[in-house]
C-alpha cells in the first residue's frame, strides 16, 4: 500500500506483526519434516537436504526470538 507525500511515515508502524512471522516460520517447519519424509520415502536426496536446510533456518529464527538477540 503507498503512503500519500504528506503522510509521516514514522508512525506507520511495522510492516509484519511479530505474530504472523513466527506463525510462518512454523509453518516452515512443518513443511520441511514433510520433505524430509517425502524425500527418504520417495529417495530424492535434495529433498531432505532442503528439509534439514529449512529445519536449521527455522531454529536459527526461534534461537535469535527466544534470546532476544534482535
Amino acid at each position: 500500500m503507498r503512503y500519500r507525500e504528506v503522510e509521516d511515515v514514522s508512525a506507520l508502524g511495522p510492516p509484519i506483526a511479530d505474530h504472523l512471522a513466527d506463525a510462518t516460520v512454523f509453518v516452515t517447519l512443518l513443511i520441511s519434516i514433510l520433505f524430509i519424509a517425502m524425500g527418504r520415502f520417495g529417495r530424492q536426496r535434495w529433498l531432505v537436504h532442503w528439509g534439514g536446510l529449512s529445519i536449521v533456518a527455522c531454529l536459527a529464527y526461534f534461537f535469535v526470538v527466544a534470546t532476544d538477540a534482535v
